[in-house]
């Protein structure tokens, strides 16, 4: 027989200590100051195709509301003196935490060749595109979330 699932979500204690840090331990505002307008945190990737080798190259950064468009034009300005490397497109995805989701972006296409620093992914040209990259980063967002509502839940029936 065959035990029947649990209805208690499932966690991994160690999955989110730096979001969580940053969304749940930090003490509030004082209360007479005028808050601040939320600055939205994105993950962007710069789409290069690289045209000797028949490669598409993203290059994944974290930026922020107020300073993309300045990020995205440093970001092509790497690659503006490279004869071979062409830029075609950009991928922004809204996020919590833009390096938690390059991490699982860099888990599930671990297939391709990514460098050291794991923020620069190289694909077959016949293999993926921008628009699969960018629902699959959705997609991975959404786990994301889902995850950290989870852990936010046995927490809260933890101290119960």
């Amino acid at each position: 027989k065959k035990k029947a699932a649990s209805a208690e979500p499932k966690f991994d204690k160690n999955m989110f200590p730096l979001m969580l840090s940053g969304l749940l331990l930090k003490p509030g505002p004082p209360l007479n100051v005028k808050l601040e307008e939320y600055n939205h945190k994105y993950l962007g990737v710069l789409c290069i195709k690289n045209k000797k080798s028949n490669v598409r190259i993203y290059h994944m950064f974290p930026t922020c509301e107020r300073n993309i468009g300045r990020d995205y034009e440093n970001m092509r300005l790497l690659y503006a003196n490279e004869p071979d490397l062409q830029y075609y497109n950009n991928v922004t995805t809204q996020t919590i935490c833009p390096e938690t989701l390059r991490r699982s972006a860099m888990t599930y296409f671990s297939n391709f060749k990514w460098n050291t620093d794991g923020n620069i992914m190289e694909t077959p040209i016949s293999e993926t595109n921008e628009w699969i990259l960018s629902n699959k980063l959705q997609e991975l967002h959404r786990k994301q979330v889902k995850n950290l509502f989870n852990y936010i839940k046995f927490l809260k029936l933890s101290k119960e």
